[in-house]
């Protein structure tokens, strides 16, 4: 839902998402930028190491700099490149340094770690192996794409690829979700988007290709490049890790940094968490490289005993939705049509002709995503019905008998199910909700009140843009104060929260609602729990919890995102072995603890 590019824009000055009006250009700095962006790229290193019982692959993805706004651009690279010709469009007294060479990017670029040994990928530990295999890779700042002419640099879109700034890591435990997501894409007849087809483009590259890879078994191992349109579908497992190398400082965020570049490119620096809000899948742990490494992020714990956890928490649905698996393959199975790839099936592999075992289960969504996936379709919704094929279980609530032949294209569009299957635990957060603004009797428990708090915080918010639009249901409401985004309903979008009186307290008061589950009193009367995906991730084991510091909601980062020197990040999968430090973050036992886990905007 939310990437490391947007927790960045604090964490380490991105800004993408400030959107300052246009107050036209006051001064005008005619510099030389330079014809092309520094060669060789400097480079850093990425190791995984599997500590799990099946074999481990992976990609890095580069995000899409759309930069449709005046002020978005990818700073890494204008910091990096050299930018200097900047123009003022705030105020003498109050400048907005913004340059039109902001190196958009129309698609998204993946590097595709290929290991050429038995099993395709990263081994798993195996009997009597003391130390785990792993993959090194080393990731350069960017690959150049094209030739530049000469004055436009940064200007055409393409020119590079961003592996540093805001770049995301999937890692697969099974061959069969490995293999769905390297066959889907776009797919739009006659043309699809740019990036779309199948098989993923190629990506070709000018001058030489800095990535490299080294396998600790000493297996081949190579770095494919390729474009695509879409990301893989969330109905495949994967784990979602996240990281920005270097820190870039600059407009519009900074501007007062000293001309003709008004940036610095600080590349000492690695960003890097580890993060449950979107899901859970795998148990990661991530550090740097180097000595006197902090603590771990994340969770040590072994992937079996995750996925137990994982399975009693969800139980099928019965207590908390879970992504409904969908297959896809590289050649056509008759029956199974797909809109994203040459063939789709629901819950179970193809029937025939399929060369690969089942995923192993289950992923299960966080709290905002529990919100927008099972009310897709709802009145409210942006859709008029549930997606096809299903994401989670709780839509339709009777997905099982919609795809009872597991075609990921039933014979009719089925409608929208009230309520969905929430489960017993997911239909508590609705519940709290209903119970605290329900007006009469009016329910004034400390919980309570701050939910209400929090209301008049949105709503005011969303009034502020889009007066006329009529009540904002109870679900749309849930759904933006988990997400702790402005409330987007009927095509329009609220203001941004900090710019409302009383965020501080607000935030104050979130923060501790997401951690309510650590005080006394609401132990004793469980119904005034606000979030008990907060609580799973971050309790003990013994309590059955997932004991992980890794963030369970969006501003649960103060501490897990870190910003070390180093030359490069530790993912261990499964276990610590293989950090330099194998103690963890401590996790709040406390409210008072849990203050210093959130981040403060304003």
């Amino acid at each position: 839902m939310r990437s490391i590019r947007q927790r960045s824009a604090r964490a380490v000055l991105f800004p993408s998402l400030l959107s300052p009006l246009f107050l036209g250009a006051f001064t005008y700095a005619a510099e030389a930028t330079p014809a092309a962006c520094p060669s060789p790229a400097p480079t850093k290193t990425i190791r995984i190491v599997n500590n799990t019982d099946s074999t481990l692959q992976l990609f890095i993805q580069s995000p899409i700099f759309a930069n449709k706004k005046q002020t978005e651009a990818d700073l890494w690279m204008q910091a990096q490149c050299g930018v200097d010709d900047w123009v003022n469009i705030g105020s003498p007294t109050v400048p907005l340094w913004n340059s039109s060479r902001n190196f958009k990017t129309t698609r998204l670029y993946r590097a595709y770690i290929e290991i050429n040994n038995a099993s395709k990928g990263i081994p798993p530990k195996g009997a009597g192996r003391r130390d785990p295999y792993y993959v090194e890779v080393t990731v350069p700042f960017y690959s150049q794409l094209k030739q530049i002419s000469a004055g436009r640099l940064g200007l055409d879109p393409d020119q590079y690829i961003d592996w540093w700034n805001a770049n995301r890591m999937y890692i697969f435990d099974t061959a069969a979700a490995y293999n769905s997501a390297k066959w889907t894409n776009n797919l739009d007849v006659p043309t699809p988007q740019p990036g779309g087809g199948l098989p993923q483009p190629d990506v070709t590259t000018v001058g030489t290709n800095l990535f490299k890879c080294v396998s600790s078994d000493n297996a081949p191992c190579s770095v494919v490049l390729k474009e695509a349109a879409i990301n893989p579908p969330d109905g495949i497992p994967f784990q979602l890790q996240e990281y920005t190398m270097g820190s870039a400082l600059g407009p519009p965020l900074n501007n007062k940094l000293s001309p003709p570049t008004r940036t610095n490119m600080e590349n000492q620096w690695v960003n890097y968490n580890v993060s449950s809000l979107d899901s859970v899948f795998l148990s990661v742990a991530m550090g740097p490289v180097g000595r006197n490494a902090p603590e771990f992020v994340g969770s040590a714990m072994t992937v079996r005993d995750l996925r137990t956890k994982l399975g009693v928490y969800s139980s099928n649905g019965a207590g908390w939705p879970f992504f409904v698996p969908t297959y896809f393959d590289s050649v056509e199975h008759v029956g199974f049509p797909s809109s994203v790839s040459r063939a789709c099936s629901v819950s179970v592999p193809f029937t025939s002709s399929y060369n690969f075992p089942a995923y192993q289960l289950p992923k299960i969504p966080g709290t905002y995503n529990l919100l927008t996936e099972s009310y897709q379709g709802a009145p409210g919704a942006d859709g008029a019905n549930p997606p096809i094929p299903p994401i989670l279980s709780s839509n339709p609530s009777n997905w099982a008998t919609v795809y009872k032949d597991h075609k990921c294209s039933p014979p009719t569009v089925p409608p929208y199910v009230d309520p969905p299957a929430l489960g017993s635990t997911g239909k508590k957060v609705v519940d709290l909700w209903d119970l605290c603004l329900k007006p009469s009797p009016l329910d004034n428990s400390q919980t309570c009140v701050r939910i209400r708090a929090l209301r008049d915080l949105f709503l005011a918010s969303y009034t502020a843009n889009c007066s006329g639009k009529g009540d904002v249901p109870t679900w749309q409401l849930a759904r933006a104060v988990y997400g702790w985004v402005p409330v987007d309903y009927k095509g329009c979008t609220g203001k941004d929260l900090v710019l409302q009186p009383n965020f501080a307290t607000r935030q104050r008061e979130y923060c501790e609602l997401q951690y309510n589950y650590l005080d006394p009193t609401i132990k004793a009367n469980p119904k005034y729990l606000f979030n008990p995906y907060t609580a799973f991730i971050h309790s003990p084991a013994s309590s059955g919890g997932l004991e992980s510091s890794a963030y369970a909601f969006s501003i649960d980062d103060a501490l897990s995102f870190k910003h070390v020197v180093s030359t490069g990040v530790i993912i261990a999968v499964g276990g610590s072995a293989g950090l330099v430090n194998q103690t963890g973050q401590k996790i709040p036992t406390t409210i008072t603890e849990a203050l210093t886990h959130c981040r403060q905007d304003h």
